[in-house]
């Protein structure tokens, strides 16, 4: 074994005792972790699959410069064969070189970091953890949702927000940090210029953030433009079907201009997109895989609500008032509520 004084670090070699497939990898320091296996992204999703009991690790050698390291880690991920493409964990020939990944090591790392997620009554495109929270079922597009669940609903996220003690708004707690608090305008103690100027910078590193590079035709769009056009849906992608995505925008561009028409498929009438939405498509009487009892049922609700609307109680000042007003002036924004006295 080398000095430790010019010790720099080591390679080491994790091995999957299930299935024998192993990973080389680089540890810096000069202390020796014996619980550290690896950081790989493939290996990372195998020790979550076999458990940390089925690894077992060891020193290949030591090195004195992070030079000497990365030849001897590309060295020895050669001579084992741990290349994903060989049957490894490693998804790269090592030493900092990165781009020369074989096609099973893309397709790993693209299951691995698939955590995108799109509404299937959107059709909004966002994080598994923000789709579980605010659509699938609880979206406020869901046409089964009642009324009152709508209301609980936009409750619900009306908790995440957050009422600043200087100019009294209720905001998101994310913008409550960067623009409100102790950041507020109508704060005493701060100088506006100085704000602004801080807000103008940050406004500027988040408008290059905002933008995203389509990997099929190369081109750069806002956000927006990228979840709705391109990414999956470009059409330029080889795996997409062009008719369907065609229709899909087509059908989105219908819902967002109510002057237009839409064509049911079951009964051939031509509708605005309110109509289509309420009593047609999925809910026209003509189409054979609809229960028609229940359709009617469903229809005669809707009509009773909007001639005797629901009335809801406002747990603060004990008054019913109808839905619109209850999402405006009580619930959680009810002048009786002692969360939205100014502080």
């Amino acid at each position: 074994m080398k000095d430790s004084k010019n010790i720099y670090g080591y390679v080491y070699l994790t091995t999957n005792l299930v299935n024998g497939k192993r990973y080389v990898g680089v540890h810096h320091g000069e202390q020796i972790d014996e619980k550290y296996i690896g950081s790989g992204i493939i290996l990372l999703k195998s020790l979550k699959k076999y458990g940390r009991e089925n690894f077992i690790n060891g020193i290949i050698e030591f090195g004195q410069s992070i030079v000497s390291l990365s030849k001897r880690e590309r060295f020895w991920i050669k001579e084992f064969g741990t290349l994903t493409s060989q049957n490894g964990y490693n998804v790269s020939i090592g030493g900092n070189i990165r781009g020369e990944l074989s096609q099973s090591a893309k397709d790993s790392i693209s299951c691995s970091l698939s955590t995108m997620g799109v509404c299937i009554h959107c059709g909004a495109e966002m994080t598994i953890g923000n789709l579980a929270k605010y659509h699938n079922e609880r979206c406020l597009e869901n046409p089964y949702l009642t009324e009152v669940d709508r209301i609980k609903i936009k409750d619900d996220r009306r908790q995440h927000r957050k009422i600043c003690k200087y100019c009294g708004k209720t905001i998101p707690v994310n913008l409550h940090g960067q623009l409100h608090g102790e950041n507020c305008l109508q704060n005493p103690n701060i100088d506006n210029r100085e704000e602004l100027l801080r807000r103008a910078e940050y406004h500027n590193r988040c408008a290059t953030v905002t933008k995203k590079k389509c990997v099929y035709c190369q081109q750069i769009f806002d956000i927006g433009n990228y979840s709705n056009y391109h990414g999956r849906r470009c059409l330029k992608n080889p795996d997409i079907n062009i008719e369907e995505e065609l229709k899909r925008r087509r059908e989105q561009h219908l819902g967002r201009n109510p002057a237009l028409k839409i064509k049911c498929q079951h009964c051939n009438k031509l509708m605005d997109a309110g109509n289509f939405k309420q009593f047609h498509g999925a809910h026209c009487l003509e189409n054979p895989n609809i229960d028609t009892e229940t359709e009617l049922m469903r229809r005669k609700l809707t009509q009773s609500n909007r001639i005797n609307p629901i009335k809801i109680k406002c747990p603060y000042c004990n008054k019913f008032v109808d839905p619109g007003n209850y999402k405006q002036y009580h619930g959680s924004n009810c002048k009786k509520n002692l969360k939205n006295k100014r502080i």
